[in-house]
């Protein structure tokens, strides 16, 4: 299985655990993290049983390691595909910040919308171009400023789009 069989929801649930475990103490006996399915829960908004589900359903596929009422850990395949995950949204964000001029917050969000749909040759195009806009950022600094003060409120080009935030996966 790939991670493009994953729904954005399993991916979010690998995305989060990843994020937990860079940021909670090691247990000292397993010398891991110590992440419960609580955890997660509050991490994410969702409630109990809907995340021991997902996090069965993801022990299932090899992504996770979980014993019932004990941490919750990603295998060797949820981290490395954790680390794309984040990869990808931590492009998608400097894309909409340095590039679009988006705000933080609002480029947080947006990228969290978009991460699932893109698939891995266009992820690694992107990033190619973003690796690229790093290194010939000073050239560009005046173009970027240049496009970022030019911001139009206009929409009338977006009439059909939602002029607000969207509902869907984790907004």
């Amino acid at each position: 299985m790939t991670t493009t069989t994953l729904t954005a929801a399993q991916q979010d649930y690998i995305e989060a655990i990843y994020r937990l475990e860079l940021a909670v103490p090691l247990d000292k006996a397993s010398g891991r993290p110590d992440i419960r399915v609580s955890d997660i829960a509050h991490q994410l908004g969702t409630r109990l049983p809907t995340v021991t589900r997902s996090i069965r359903r993801l022990t299932d596929l090899g992504y996770v390691e979980h014993v019932s009422r004990r941490s919750v850990y990603l295998s060797r395949k949820g981290r490395s595909v954790a680390r794309e995950l984040v990869h990808l949204h931590s492009d998608l964000v400097q894309f909409f910040t340095r590039i679009l001029g988006v705000d933080a917050l609002e480029s947080e969000r947006v990228a969290c919308q978009i991460e699932h749909g893109i698939p891995a040759d266009v992820a690694q195009r992107f990033h190619e171009f973003m690796e690229f806009a790093e290194r010939d950022r000073r050239e560009s600094a005046e173009f970027l400023k240049s496009f970022h003060n030019s911001a139009s409120s206009d929409k009338s080009s977006f009439v059909h789009l939602r002029q607000k935030r969207t509902s869907g996966w984790r907004v």
